[in-house]
């Protein structure tokens, strides 16, 4: 599934930093649909080898675990499949582009890109605390850029593993290009 976002990726053309989804987070739906898709082989494998005696280990399967496997298979592929496979589309057109004249998003569950110049950035913010769904507060410092429309990216946005380095020789670079000195902020 990496392999399908790295070419989906490589078409948006050069830029300077790109960020896009973690290869970690491609085993999400790969073992879902690595499930689904084995389960092809393996039944035609089982009818190789077992020939005439395949409806009976079926029987004997299904009465083992106490519920008709194949059913389950069929189920799975009918809500899994489709969510797994939506959910990897989705993140195939997640990523954020920065490039010499301006800033591209396409978010996760965004309809589209958007593209902003980097005239259009109101603030930069080093931010070294969040506030966890929960209400604890956690140490996890991010960079924040701010559009002049209220819009907001993080460095935390996109799905993707956490860089600081990579993130502050980015911001850096937006300073540059914007004229603007990231601001400190404890919590955001």
């Amino acid at each position: 599934m990496s392999f399908f976002a790295r070419l989906s990726y490589a078409s948006l053309g050069a830029s300077v930093f790109m960020y896009t989804p973690s290869p970690d987070f491609w085993w999400i739906p790969a073992i879902f649909l690595g499930i689904l898709t084995a389960t092809i082989p393996l039944t035609l494998l089982y009818k190789l080898v077992l020939g005439s005696d395949y409806e009976q280990y079926v029987i004997y399967n299904n009465l083992r675990v106490g519920f008709d496997n194949q059913k389950m298979v069929r189920l799975m592929a009918m809500i899994v499949g489709p969510v797994a496979l939506i959910f990897s589309l989705l993140a195939m057109n997640c990523y954020t582009k920065f490039s010499g004249g301006e800033i591209t998003i396409n978010r996760f569950l965004g309809v589209g890109e958007i593209s902003y110049p980097y005239s259009r950035i109101s603030g930069l913010k080093s931010v070294r605390y969040f506030k966890a769904p929960n209400g604890d507060i956690k140490e996890r410092p991010y960079f924040s850029i701010e559009f002049d429309g209220g819009e907001r990216w993080t460095t935390g946005d996109g799905l993707r593993d956490p860089d600081p380095e990579g993130d502050r020789r980015l911001i850096e670079y937006v300073s540059g290009r914007c004229g603007r000195q990231p601001q400190e902020a404890g919590i955001e």
